[in-house]
């Protein structure tokens, strides 16, 4: 098919005649990523204390205390949303830096991530008549 998958574990392994690409390094190596992986991580967190609190307060019937929560709750989505995106940006950057076009590499990515940069990857390739394309995914050592 037109998609070649393989996990980093697999890039030594080639039946190709072709030189392997080195390995990704490690997920979790790239530090300014991890920083606003940290940063969606606490705005996640403070989102949810933030939902909480507003049912207590819906529950209690304080009508306009709820809305005041259930409105930072959203704005801390938000900001946790836009965290998640700049991270997922830096990751791709580094991992595919010096990449040519047949070859992606999604570490450090989360599936729904992952996902958009390979359907835009991919309709990036047929427009550019590449013939096949290899997808390097990690290893899921940090999936849940």
């Amino acid at each position: 098919g037109y998609i070649q998958r393989r996990s980093s574990r697999d890039m030594g392994n080639t039946s190709s005649s072709a030189p392997a690409p080195a390995a990704s390094p490690r997920p979790g190596s790239v530090p300014e990523a991890d920083v606003y992986r940290e940063k969606a991580g606490k705005h996640a967190r403070e989102r949810d204390a933030a939902r909480d609190r507003a049912q207590k307060e819906k529950e209690r019937g304080d009508k306009r205390a709820a809305q005041k929560f259930f409105d930072l709750a959203n704005q801390q989505r938000d900001l946790m949303v836009a965290a998640n995106k700049e991270a997922a940006r830096l990751y791709f950057a580094h991992y595919n830096r010096g990449r040519d076009i047949a070859t992606i590499d999604l570490h450090g990515l989360h599936v729904k991530e992952a996902v958009a940069y390979v359907e835009a990857h991919v309709a990036r390739c047929k427009r550019d008549k590449v013939p096949a394309l290899t997808i390097i995914v990690g290893a899921g050592n940090r999936s849940a």
